[in-house]
């Protein structure tokens, strides 16, 4: 039995919808080779690939493929396929890390799998660099082509010229192109060698994540930007160089205020961009949200309309203010729980349904870790804030239960700090979520009490979630249901919630531990810390004359109300156990190409959605903190 729960993250940030705002259609393919068969491995293209994926996602493209590895017959099948998405794209961008080669004036990336004996070789074991410009000529707007691929190369040294004519060289060569709007970025000068770099990326990669996503920066500022960077970085030792042309109109990869440089949006397109971004804002009733967009789009004919927005709900504000309270009563005092929501010096209402009080810009710097917030009275979950930090994700070898695709184990980081649920989305928010929308939850057994909704092995389990309590984990819920529900929370409280990331979810469980579970090795401590088949056996075994013996007996026999165990080190609860929790991935056999910095994988089979947590009826193993699960979004 499958018990599919919601854990929803609030971002600790204001959020504006600049990525929906896009109207052009943008692709990537990004590509990392760094495992090489017959020549030492390179260490960074893998880990710049995965951060290049992900600066692209974060920028909002319509599609992004992540390779890494690829052998002869991998890279030109991922090239193929990425043809196909090109042909009714705007913008489409290929990245390139690893090994590449310059023959005869030509150039050619290079697969994991290349021998390359000789320069006859060349051409039979690599791909030319003429066909990714090729592949994604179809774009109409703009071809970028980025390749971190002048490392000094062992290949150049060793291959045998067989003919007097043919010249290889260091680096790579210059790139004559036939058609506009299309650039071709190295990450040195033609014939001279790029550092791979003493840090997690390459200097050429880091200069791209720091420039490409900049709000409003114009592609050909961007791209000075990353030289400047690269040449400052190496102490002048690398210069990139960027070869093609792009037309008069300015193209910017992310949507933002212009520059001090000038560096903005043609009035137009900005005007376009303001008018869907105050679609998606002009219901919020956060005052922190409507100045974000007047930030953004401040010279828009839309920012005078969030202008006075702001003052109607401020007026509203005051005028529905409460005489303030005590300073000692504070909204949420630090590793508490929370208060209900306008519990603080100010009672707003709205709507007879809700009283919303999301935080503030100021209130959410404040914030520190553990501190515990709630933003609206009905349906909204108590939030901890989680802080900023990196862990080991995975299991290693070895470890008792270990699954295979729970490795391998790779670091990951969070720059920034986000707020988890307290505990399970319960039964009472989840029936507040249906009873203000009229949700039809016609795929879970919301509200149906004692409906059979599986079998196993002759036994027959009733509804464990919505007949027990309104404190208890709202179960019985497809992923749809759980997306839904985030998408409320948003609305109401005009901030992002939404489903946890795999990487978020593991690493609030682990709290920090090292080990199989928040608390260390011991499966035999789940008896405090989590609802578990360790700890109370299936309800069905409980009633049979076979079982005599219940380790850990509480009383419960299926799900447990919120805070009924120990919580973790972050202050979060049932982690472990109880119900398992949707979260936003898509299904992946392995961790190899996982994002690092903590976002959704979005890759892979997304036919399968990912669950963490373990549930009531889960054994040690499924509640480890890498275990995870697969299903069916339904």
């Amino acid at each position: 039995m499958r018990n599919a729960l919601v854990v929803v993250a609030a971002l600790m940030a204001l959020w504006l919808g600049s990525g929906s705002a896009q109207a052009e259609k943008r692709v990537a393919l990004v590509i990392g080779n760094s495992r090489y068969q017959k020549v030492p491995e390179l260490p960074n293209p893998e880990r710049d690939a995965v951060a290049i994926g992900n600066l692209f996602r974060r920028m909002g493209f319509d599609r992004v493929d992540v390779k890494t590895d690829l052998n002869q017959t991998a890279l030109r099948k991922a090239l193929r396929e990425f043809s196909e998405a090109v042909l009714d794209s705007d913008i489409a961008v290929v990245f390139y890390a690893g090994h590449g080669i310059e023959m005869n004036g030509s150039n050619y990336l290079i697969p994991t799998d290349a021998v390359l004996r000789s320069d006859i070789d060349v051409v039979d074991e690599t791909v030319p660099l003429e066909r990714v410009s090729e592949i994604i000529g179809p774009a109409r707007r703009l071809r970028l082509v980025l390749v971190d691929a002048c490392r000094d190369n062992p290949f150049a040294i060793r291959i045998k010229r067989t003919g007097g004519s043919r010249s290889i060289g260091l680096g790579l060569g210059k790139v004559e192109l036939s058609t506009g709007d299309t650039l071709v970025a190295f990450a040195a000068k033609p014939g001279a060698t790029a550092e791979d770099g003493d840090g997690r990326n390459s200097p050429y990669t880091t200069a791209l994540l720091h420039s490409l996503a900049t709000p409003g920066l114009e592609i050909r500022m961007a791209m000075g930007r990353v030289r400047d960077e690269v040449l400052t970085q190496t102490d002048r030792r690398q210069e990139p160089t960027i070869f093609g042309s792009l037309g008069g109109s300015e193209i910017i990869l992310v949507p933002g205020k212009a520059g001090a440089e000038g560096a903005g949006a043609q009035p137009g397109v900005a005007q376009d961009k303001a008018e869907r971004a105050w679609a998606a804002a002009r219901d919020t009733t956060s005052v922190a949200l409507l100045e974000e967009f007047i930030r953004r789009y401040g010279d828009s004919f839309y920012a005078s309309v969030a202008r006075t927005r702001i003052e109607e709900l401020k007026k509203a504000q005051v005028a529905a203010a409460v005489p303030p309270a005590a300073p000692s009563a504070a909204r949420t005092p630090p590793g508490s729980s929370a208060l209900p929501c306008g519990s603080g010096a100010m009672t707003v209402s709205f709507s007879p349904s809700r009283a919303p009080c999301p935080l503030s810009a100021a209130e959410e710097r404040s914030l520190k870790p553990k501190d515990v917030f709630r933003e609206c009275d009905q349906g909204c979950p108590e939030m901890v804030v989680v802080p900023a930090g990196s862990f080991v994700m995975g299991s290693p070898e070895g470890e008792k239960g270990r699954q295979k695709e729970e490795g391998p184990q790779h670091e990951v980081t969070f720059a920034q700090p986000f707020a988890v649920g307290k505990i399970h989305v319960t039964v009472a928010q989840y029936a507040a979520f249906v009873k203000a929308t009229g949700y039809d939850a016609g795929s879970s057994c919301y509200g149906v009490v004692g409906r059979k909704v599986g079998e196993r092995k002759g036994w027959t389990w009733k509804n464990p979630g919505f007949a027990q309590g309104a404190t208890h984990p709202a179960v019985c819920l497809n992923w749809q249901d759980a997306k839904d529900y985030v998408a409320w929370l948003s609305k109401e409280t005009g901030k992002v919630y939404r489903l946890l990331t795999e990487s978020e979810y593991e690493y609030s469980t682990r709290a920090g531990s090292r080990g199989r579970y928040s608390f260390g090795d011991d499966a035999a401590a789940m008896c405090r810390n989590g609802n578990g088949a360790d700890r109370t056996m299936h309800a069905e075994l409980r009633l049979s004359s076979r079982f005599t013996a219940v380790p850990c007996w509480d009383g419960f026999a299926w799900t447990s109300p919120g805070e009924s165990f120990a919580a973790n080190d972050f202050g979060l609860y049932d982690m472990h156990g109880n119900a398992l929790s949707w979260v936003e991935d898509c299904a992946n056999k392995s961790y190899n190409g996982a994002p690092e910095d903590g976002t959704a994988w979005m890759s892979g089979d997304c036919s399968r959605r990912m669950l963490r947590g373990g549930a009531w009826m889960a054994d040690s193993s499924a509640l480890r903190a890498a275990s995870d699960s697969k299903c069916p979004p339904n």
